[in-house]
């Protein structure tokens, strides 16, 4: 397996935002989706993993969140329209804390009040120990080489009793095969040691107790074979042309993505534990 290292990933977010924009979702959103049913859009699978997420974390008006990778912020506004609570979001790509901070400052000043933005590292948060009462990641932490550093990180900086709600993609086979190695773990430019049992040990380890670990593999496939189908769509009506070829070439990724999380090896794992 490759290895990868931040700036590439800092890199690669700060210059692909606008594809991914032109067909996941033009206001910024960028994770995978949770499906109640086959029939539901991709854009509607995505809000519905915020409201299963938020509904399992237990967060309220006195919450004091951080969003861990919080992209172009669309989940921390989510999180404070529907609690009121205090967000902190804070994400690797420049790019994306600008953007988020653009859409803050046309907020109300009581929406202003309870969000802020800024760029930072997940293995080496800006923040002192026992910060937050909740941390919520989405689609972050297997950008994150040093997955154990970063574990520790949030550990670190959320309080006792203190909620820790993410996803992370898992690896159900040791031993991967090739197409998986090129079309998922280097395409996303990550790897893990972890598979689902796996996983939550090493989350007791650094002193967790796990209150929730569902494997989402499935939604994880589903997501993907979704959004093939919008890009396939886009070229079919000839829109967004400059990003034709590579669209070509993720709907190829997205579709061979279904068969090899049906052979296991890849995942997608949501958790939830408290800190002791």
């Amino acid at each position: 397996m490759k290895k990868f290292t931040e700036k590439q990933t800092r890199d690669f977010y700060n210059s692909d935002d606008m594809i991914y924009r032109s067909f996941w979702d033009k206001e910024g959103n960028c994770h995978w989706g949770y499906f109640p049913n086959e029939k539901i859009s991709f854009l509607q699978s995505m809000t519905e993993l915020n409201k299963k997420m938020l509904k399992l974390s237990n967060i309220s008006e006195k919450s004091n969140v951080l969003d861990l990778g919080c992209g172009n912020g669309n989940n921390s506004f989510f999180i404070n329209e529907k609690t009121g609570a205090k967000i902190t979001g804070i994400d690797l790509s420049d790019t994306r804390i600008e953007n988020a901070k653009k859409v803050l400052s046309k907020k109300s000043s009581k929406v202003k009040s309870k969000i802020k933005f800024s760029q930072g590292s997940a293995i080496k948060l800006p923040f002192k120990d026992k910060t937050f009462s909740t941390i919520w990641s989405q689609a972050t932490i297997y950008h994150v080489h040093n997955k154990k550093k970063a574990l520790q990180e949030v550990a670190r900086v959320l309080k006792k009793d203190g909620v820790f709600i993410f996803d992370d993609l898992i690896k159900p086979n040791k031993n991967i095969s090739t197409a998986a190695k090129k079309l998922v773990y280097e395409r996303l430019l990550f790897n893990t040691d972890f598979d689902l049992v796996t996983y939550q040990q090493e989350l007791k380890k650094l002193g967790f107790r796990i209150i929730y670990a569902e494997d989402m593999s499935w939604h994880y496939a589903m997501s993907y074979w979704k959004l093939a189908d919008v890009a396939e769509e886009k070229i079919k009506k000839g829109e967004n042309e400059e990003f034709h070829e590579a669209y070509k070439k993720l709907i190829f990724a997205y579709r061979e993505t279904w068969k090899i999380m049906e052979k296991g090896d890849v995942g997608w794992a949501i958790f939830v534990c408290k800190k002791l």
